[in-house]
């Protein structure tokens, strides 16, 4: 029998199911959207619907980001909200918080109207491990690293 761990790492008794990614609204009104543990240097693509109060078709601009390379928002069928599909380039290990946003294309009482979203994750370096990922994200791939391939550049030319 293995003795007791005296860890103080305790997770509410509600929540069961790691899997799924976590979407929050903010008292800011912004939606707060947790992806959990990804690796650097690596190309996601995370899916996921957000409840908000824009009508119909959206408008999704990523804030001139160089992790979200790119995102697409379409409407949901029962008019709850907007499927979320963004690519996603991991470059530094670290706490990552990458916003984009989601505005009104072509309702006119809500032309103004948007929604900021907050993409959050815990970056791991490659020595790190490999994280599991949650539902509704795909690993596309490792990225070759610029600086690795400008070692070997110089190596090839001295």
């Amino acid at each position: 029998m293995r003795p007791r761990s005296r860890s103080k790492v305790h997770f509410p008794e509600d929540v069961t199911d790691h899997s799924e990614i976590l979407i929050s609204r903010e008292i800011d009104s912004s939606i707060d959207v947790n992806v959990g543990f990804l690796q650097t240097d690596h190309r996601y693509q995370i899916r996921f619907t957000v409840e908000d109060s824009l009508k119909g078709d959206v408008i999704a601009k990523e804030n001139s980001s160089t992790i979200i390379q790119s995102v697409e928002a379409h409407a949901r069928p029962d008019d709850n909200g907007h499927d979320i599909q963004l690519e996603l380039l991991s470059h530094k290990e670290g706490i990552m918080a990458e916003p984009f946003t989601i505005h009104c294309m072509d309702d006119k009482e809500d032309k103004d109207k948007s929604v900021m979203v907050v993409v959050r994750a815990r970056l791991l370096g490659k020595d790190q491990g490999r994280p599991m990922l949650k539902e509704s994200i795909i690993n596309m791939g490792l990225e070759p690293d610029d600086s690795s391939e400008e070692e070997s550049d110089r190596d090839t030319h001295d």
